[in-house]
């Protein structure tokens, strides 16, 4: 569901350079990485952030959603 939501705010789709990645840490929290590019490939923004574990999906999907709508507009 992160993952998911970093790519609705971000618009992904097929013509833009758009990656997004979560996994749990062995430490019980949430790696999120995530990049976007403009379609040329210029202009990169990344990030690569711990948070703690979502306690429900929708809690996630938030999550992905706040990361994507910061480096869409970084």
């Amino acid at each position: 569901m992160v993952e998911r939501g970093v790519l609705l705010a971000l618009e992904g789709n097929c013509k833009v350079p758009v990656a997004s990645y979560a996994e749990r840490q062995p430490d019980g929290r949430l790696r999120v990485r995530a990049m976007i590019a403009e379609p040329d490939g210029t202009r990169l923004r990344q990030c690569d952030e711990l948070f703690s574990w979502p306690s429900s999906e929708s809690e996630a999907h938030q999550v992905g959603l706040d990361l994507g709508l910061r480096l869409k507009n970084a």
